[in-house]
């Protein structure tokens, strides 16, 4: 990453509601972006790093400090080292909730390696950090490896959450996940809160559903033959707008359902081959799918409130 584009993080976003931090690509390292809700997360002093970005801030709906500290860590051990103890002196000098999370480039088990050679050493360095800064590594559902090379012939659990101890005081029903992985080499993870209600979803009507086969027919019946009758013309107009509402929506959510399944189908094939590949029960050498429906996730990381 060498200069960040602010249209694509709008496009990505979703909106203009949002400040972002960068730290730019050095030789064959990747850059990295740390991007947040700014209504929702008070940023209050940034510290970028070659392996990391550093967020301060005041995390508006939890009335709490957080330090967010977004990782890319190198390949190298002495590197490494020279990260977990920068990371360390971080932890140390925040008087809040720390959370890490990112590419940490090392697992923590053989377990968590698969077709390469797991270094024990190295793990146990990588272990003791975390033991040491009294982090909790979050479990992470779904997927067992994050990261697997263009054959599927390797893999490896390189991205964590990790979060200081009293992260689960202020933030009980978290949990990690790891996504399906796309195109990239890595798979999203997500760290998650309670889903929130943020009740009945309001109607809209949408120029496409007018290209819905049986959209017309199902209109003029619905409003001929509703059987409504009221005295009052506007109070009739209204109750005959909410049946046709009524049945519209039913229509729409049969049409969403019968696309959803297709959509799913296909899904269901990719994702079993991926799951084979992320089992180690099977190593692809060259195979294309294309769905001109399915969009390919994007990576990206987002806090949300």
């Amino acid at each position: 990453m060498t200069k960040v584009d602010l249209w694509i993080l709008r496009q990505l976003w979703g909106n203009t509601h949002f400040d972002f931090a960068s730290s730019s690509a050095r030789g064959l390292s990747g850059g990295i972006i740390s991007v947040r809700n700014n209504k929702v997360f008070i940023r209050a002093n940034i510290t970028c790093n070659d392996n990391y970005i550093v967020v301060d801030g005041f995390w508006a709906p939890g009335n709490v400090n957080i330090r967010w500290i977004n990782i890319y860590a190198p390949q190298d051990l002495p590197s490494k080292l020279a990260l977990w103890s920068s990371l360390s002196d971080l932890i140390n000098s925040w008087d809040g909730i720390t959370v890490l999370m990112g590419d940490f480039n090392e697992v923590r088990d053989a377990c968590e390696r698969y077709g390469s050679v797991f270094s024990d050493r190295q793990a146990n360095f990588f272990n003791k950090f975390i033991n040491e800064a009294s982090l909790i590594d979050i479990p992470l559902g779904g997927y067992n490896f994050t990261w697997t090379d263009k054959w599927g012939s390797k893999m490896s659990k390189l991205d964590h959450f990790l979060a200081f101890e009293n992260f689960f005081e202020y933030f009980p029903h978290s949990k990690g996940i790891v996504l399906e992985k796309g195109i990239p080499d890595h798979r999203p993870i997500l760290l998650k809160e309670s889903q929130v209600d943020y009740g009945p979803t309001p109607f809209r009507f949408f120029h496409s559903w007018l290209e819905l086969e049986g959209f017309h027919d199902l209109v003029t019946h619905t409003w001929n033959n509703d059987g409504i009758a009221h005295t009052n013309g506007l109070v009739l107009f209204k109750k005959k707008l909410q049946n046709l509402k009524k049945a519209i929506r039913e229509l729409v959510g049969s049409k969403k359902s019968e696309s959803y399944a297709l959509k799913k189908e296909h899904q269901k094939r990719l994702s079993t081959v991926d799951e084979k590949i992320d089992s180690g029960l099977e190593t692809i050498i060259y195979q294309v799918h294309h769905f001109s429906f399915i969009k390919g996730p994007i990576s990206f990381f987002r806090m949300m409130g």
